[in-house]
């Protein structure tokens, strides 16, 4: 069985998980797990999407027809292609985590019961594996912005060649610019590269802020319960206290 190529939803291990969990009473738990499963599967998705269309540029790239424009490029592309694949592996490496911890809990489960299910999920420490998720896409958008600006300063460039010398003459009296057709070309392609880097580096961003929203809601959960087993501890020993039977001076 080839996990990296299977839904994680669909991996036997998880199925079972959510199962006992459910079976169990442990909502809170569960929609913990099923929280971080949902999100790998999205990035998973967006990622691949990513690749595809990276693959698809890198063929544009290489229709440049200047030499170092095209080499210049080509480290941008490249560059790109790093990122994606860096948050492929880290993907990749949390999807591997989640599926040994819920062996690791289904074991804990059989062995020792209930509570130990609990401290095996807690254990997974989901809201951190969001919050390492999210710091690596921040990083990859701050990259491809990065490679943005050089693009920019690279098309700019570009088009103080399109004004070269050998058209003064048509400027100087007043004809229109002849711009060669393969500068003209080149250009088109310079444009689709930076459309390409600017929508990644914006998904990059969403991929972040929806890993951000996630961790802060659970924790948020966590916060709640861990208030709520307060005030019922709290009751409930109030509760004893006040059943508790009082000392009269006639029993002392």
């Amino acid at each position: 069985m080839d996990v990296n190529t299977m839904k994680l939803s669909d991996i036997p291990e998880i199925k079972e998980l959510l199962k006992v969990l459910e079976e169990n009473g442990l909502l809170k738990e569960q929609n913990d797990v099923k929280t971080l499963v949902s999100y790998i599967e999205d990035m998973e998705t967006k990622l691949f999407d990513m690749s595809t269309e990276l693959k698809e540029m890198h063929g544009e790239v290489g229709k440049i027809r200047d030499s170092t424009l095209r080499a210049r490029c080509t480290q941008l592309i490249t560059a790109a292609s790093e990122k994606i694949q860096q948050a492929s592996q880290m993907v990749v490496s949390c999807k591997n985590n989640l599926i040994k911890s819920a062996k690791d809990a289904l074991r804990a489960f059989k062995e020792k019961g209930k509570d130990a299910l609990v401290t095996a999920v807690n254990a997974m420490k989901i809201p951190s594996a969001l919050d390492m998720l999210k710091n690596g896409f921040h990083r990859a958008a701050e990259s491809l912005g990065k490679s943005v600006s050089n693009l920019e300063t690279v098309r700019n460039e570009l088009h103080d060649v399109g004004t070269h010398l050998k058209n003064a003459g048509r400027a100087l009296i007043g004809k229109p610019i002849k711009e060669n057709e393969e500068l003209k070309a080149d250009k088109g392609i310079l444009a689709k590269l930076q459309i390409f880097l600017q929508k990644t580096a914006e998904k990059f961003t969403g991929m972040e802020h929806s890993a951000e929203e996630k961790s802060k809601s659970l924790r948020d959960s966590y916060e709640e319960r861990k208030s709520v087993k307060s005030d019922l501890k709290r009751l409930k020993a109030e509760s004893k206290a006040k059943d508790a039977p009082k000392i009269t001076e006639q029993a002392r």
